[in-house]
């Protein structure tokens, strides 16, 4: 993978950025990250792969892995996958499975509050053929939000029917290091539940 720019804006608000990179010679993938304008929480992420190579693709696809690493403490926390959508292709809990795309990944299925430990979200995305010279283009979400409420709210203004939750260990004081799980978290998504959504609609 080449890195052929990556801009932002060369005055505040610097709340903006394009990232545009070569992967092996067969495809330009751009990132465009946006405030949501429907919600404080999120950014919005367009997404477009073009095919640069001479060959048609048969079966592309797209990889996106997260290890959340929720605070306060970063290294325990509950994750949810939930939703649907016809591009999933297989999803988990391991925000460290590899990335590669061709892969072979494990595929748990939905899950509701998986944890607490150190975990992630692993989705991988079947996105058809490409022909020589087409682009495919999709739109994701990033984000953050005071509860899982919040969170849940946020997803749904920007129509994001597949998607994950990181959310801490954490009983409603802090630091919580105790050895039984920190229920305020898991259940009210507080101090903060993390999002990754997929645009569904």
């Amino acid at each position: 993978m080449v890195v052929n720019s990556f801009t932002t804006p060369a005055s505040p608000p610097i709340d903006t950025a394009n990232s545009v990179v070569t992967v092996a010679n067969t495809f330009r993938v751009t990132h465009r990250f946006t405030p949501a304008p429907q919600t404080p929480y999120l950014y919005r992420v367009d997404v477009s792969i073009q095919n640069v190579s001479s060959k048609a693709i048969k079966d592309l696809r797209y990889t996106r892995g997260i290890d959340y690493d929720v605070p306060p403490n970063t290294f325990s926390e509950y994750i949810t996958l939930a939703g649907s959508s016809p591009l999933l292709f297989a999803w988990n809990t391991n925000g460290f499975t590899s990335l590669d795309p061709l892969a072979i990944h494990p595929s748990s299925g939905a899950v509701t509050d998986s944890g607490p430990s150190d975990r992630g979200s692993h989705m991988d995305f079947r996105l058809g053929s490409l022909a020589v010279g087409a682009t495919r283009s999709f739109v994701t979400y990033y984000g953050a939000a005071p509860t899982e409420r919040d969170a849940l709210n946020a997803l749904g203004l920007v129509n994001a029917g597949l998607y994950s939750l990181g959310q801490a260990n954490w009983d409603g004081s802090s630091p919580w290091n105790a050895p039984l799980p920190g229920i305020d978290g898991r259940d009210n998504g507080r101090p903060g539940t993390f999002m990754y959504g997929l645009q569904t609609r």
